[in-house]
């Protein structure tokens, strides 16, 4: 066991100089929405390849694309196992990132699907933190106004709504 073990990781380590695990990654996401099982496929391969050169943030963008990918699928529980593992990676040394944002979104999507309301709202808000644009922030507000209607509190709904303050073309394009 132990040698096909080494023999898996040198086979890893010898396909990681033929092809770049942030093109496995491009190819994952271009056909995540219409093959999820081919996207599987590029991110399975990419997170071998980034465990065996020790690649944390590429690491974290395979899970990030698991989660997301899981989530496309409606499996929330491995959506959220995986935007989890990517979270962890990510805090630390990369809180500025897109990807870090992309995975606060889908922790609090995920949380938000399976009715753990306070968690959604504790991941939604954390993204309100980070630099965001304006149609950005107002989304990501938009998304707690859901959670409080979920919750059945309209009233809180409804004021996180009109806190939306951005341009009237940005409130048009995020609130239809």
């Amino acid at each position: 066991a132990q040698k096909k073990k080494a023999d898996s990781y040198s086979d890893f380590k010898s396909r990681s100089s033929q092809s770049s695990i942030a093109q496995l990654l491009r190819n994952a996401e271009s056909v995540k929405d219409s093959n999820p099982s081919q996207a599987l496929t590029f991110v399975q391969e990419a997170l071998g390849m980034s465990l065996a050169q020790g690649d944390i943030l590429s690491e974290a963008k395979c899970y990030l694309l698991l989660g997301e990918i899981n989530e496309q699928i409606s499996e929330w529980t491995l959506a959220l196992e995986n935007y989890n593992k990517a979270y962890q990676r990510l805090a630390v040394r990369y809180s500025s990132s897109a990807e870090y944002v992309r995975t606060l979104r889908g922790l609090g999507n995920m949380y938000l699907k399976l009715t753990n309301y306070n968690q959604a709202l504790t991941y939604y808000r954390q993204t309100l933190e980070l630099r965001l644009g304006a149609e950005e922030k107002a989304e990501r507000q938009l998304e707690i106004s859901e959670v409080y209607y979920q919750m059945g509190d309209y009233t809180q709904a409804l004021a996180t709504v009109e806190e939306i303050k951005v341009n009237q073309k940005v409130a048009g394009d995020v609130l239809l």
